[in-house]
């Protein structure tokens, strides 16, 4: 590898090892080498939603990036980020989309389709740059159920 594109905070380092001779993957202890992931994990909304969504449960949020009143994940710092999220429409269609600081971009929308004996679930993934302070949201254009919602993410590097 070139001098200088490899640096400790992108790779993780070994906390421990167990046991003796070879050494298998499962007898390793790893731990991040940078700190924080700056992941979050959200899901359930107050009530059916269109729109901006805006998710009132966190399952965890290391850093406190994302927002419950607002349904924004705001980046804290530049980097690469990896976004998912997973919304079910009440009825007929719908497009489940990613926004950039408000507005819609490429590449930020999964489209699919419900039938009542198979309801579909959009499951867009987003891997994008972003600055410090911008902020990503979950959006749907058509109602989808609270209970059936989840968005989450982490910053790659």
């Amino acid at each position: 590898l070139p001098t200088g594109n490899v640096t400790a905070d992108k790779f993780l380092k070994v906390a421990s090892v167990s046991g003796s001779g070879t050494t298998g993957i499962g007898q390793l202890s790893f731990a991040d080498a940078s700190g924080s992931s700056d992941a979050f994990h959200a899901y359930d909304m107050a009530g059916n939603a269109s729109g901006d969504l805006v998710l009132t449960s966190e399952l965890y949020d290391d850093g406190g990036n994302y927002n419950t009143s607002n349904g924004r994940y705001t980046a804290p710092s530049d980097g690469t980020y990896l976004f998912t999220g997973g919304a079910t429409p009440t009825s007929g269609t719908a497009d489940i989309s990613f926004k950039k600081n408000g507005s819609n971009f490429a590449g930020g929308t999964d489209s699919f389709a419900y039938a009542t004996n198979d309801p579909g679930q959009g499951n867009p993934s987003l891997i994008i740059n972003l600055s410090s302070g911008d902020y990503i949201n979950l959006n749907a254009n058509t109602t989808v159920y609270n209970n059936y919602v989840y968005f989450n993410g982490v910053k790659l590097y």
